[in-house]
């Protein structure tokens, strides 16, 4: 009796043990994968440029947008789809972070085709958007009116 006591609690200690070990597993193989599907967001590997798009006129309304330098930025068709999939925390999580922040910020004025007349005349790298403590104000922007999920 006392045998088959000791036995289940072998084998309960080793389920016990296979689960965690599965699921940390798990978590760090899921959690890599998190890391490499944003590997294309570095600053220091970016490329853009500008575009320029002209004043348009409405006809519906009678209304104008005025014309405005935009980013422009070649992606492949996977890297902007998943683009449009990230969620609001984890786009503020990049640009707070110092290896992506410059990045995050060009991608979002990208996407959202904001107007980046002051990039192409005044801030024209991260030094100049650091020194003009440009960062905290665009982070400000994001986090009121970045939607909290991703459009669909």
């Amino acid at each position: 009796m006392e045998n088959l006591i000791f036995f289940r609690k072998k084998i309960r200690s080793y389920f016990l043990f296979m689960f965690f070990f599965n699921s940390f597993t798990i978590f760090l193989f899921f959690e890599g994968i998190s890391q490499t599907k944003f590997s294309f967001i570095k600053n220091d590997s970016l490329k853009y440029h500008f575009g320029y798009v002209g004043m348009k006129v409405n006809p519906k309304t009678k209304g104008f947008t005025l014309s405005k330098f935009i980013i422009k930025i070649d992606l492949t068709d996977s890297a902007g789809d998943l683009l449009k999939r990230i969620k609001k925390n984890e786009w503020i999580s990049k640009l707070t972070d110092s290896t992506t922040d410059w990045a995050t910020n060009l991608l979002l004025y990208y996407l959202y085709e904001r107007d980046a007349t002051q990039y192409k005349v005044n801030i024209t790298n991260r030094e100049y958007w650091l020194i003009l403590n440009q960062k905290q104000k665009e982070i400000r922007y994001w986090k009121k009116y970045l939607p909290k999920s991703p459009s669909k």
